[in-house]
């Protein structure tokens, strides 16, 4: 039996171009422009006033609690030679003070948690550095942290919240 007394047709043996005249031709490019330069808002496209993200921010921004802890953090670009910070973490992330802004926007963050045998390690990205005088404060966000790390930390943080 052959493919074609089945119903079938070799794809194979198809050939179609627009040379032949088969093929409709190809649209001709419409043309783009930036939008990010408008200002949408003003539009009225939107029957209601739409909030700032720096108005929502405070209330919305953390899922979780932060409670203070020395952190060893990791600048790769530094050398892989962990600095010291009293600083504060979170389930999402950490932050901490330092004079000068990170050479790097990856870090390796580590810390210990009361009551969890091992120490935390976790790689972290950087999220912001806000100007405070003298200081910067650096603002990092946790990328690969394991599961049992996260449960410790909730833990820990729940502890920390509920004050026992």
């Amino acid at each position: 039996m052959i493919a074609a007394d089945l119903g079938f047709i070799d794809v194979g043996d198809l050939h179609a171009s627009s040379d032949d005249g088969m093929l409709p031709p190809p649209s001709p490019t419409p043309i783009l422009y930036d939008r990010r330069a408008m200002e949408r808002r003003t539009l009225g496209l939107v029957p209601e006033p739409i909030e700032r993200k720096a108005e929502r921010r405070e209330e919305e921004r953390r899922s979780s609690p932060r409670v203070p802890r020395r952190l060893w953090v990791i600048d790769s670009n530094e050398g892989g030679v962990p600095k010291v910070f009293d600083g504060e973490i979170g389930l999402g992330g950490a932050s901490w003070n330092t004079a000068f802004p990170p050479l790097s926007e990856h870090f390796e963050v580590r810390f210990r948690v009361p009551e969890h045998e091992e120490e935390v390690k976790v790689p972290a990205r950087l999220a912001r550095v806000v100007p405070l005088g003298d200081d910067n404060r650096v603002q990092v966000v946790f990328t690969d942290l394991p599961l049992r790390h996260e449960l410790a930390l909730a833990r820990y943080l729940d502890d920390c919240v509920i004050g026992r």
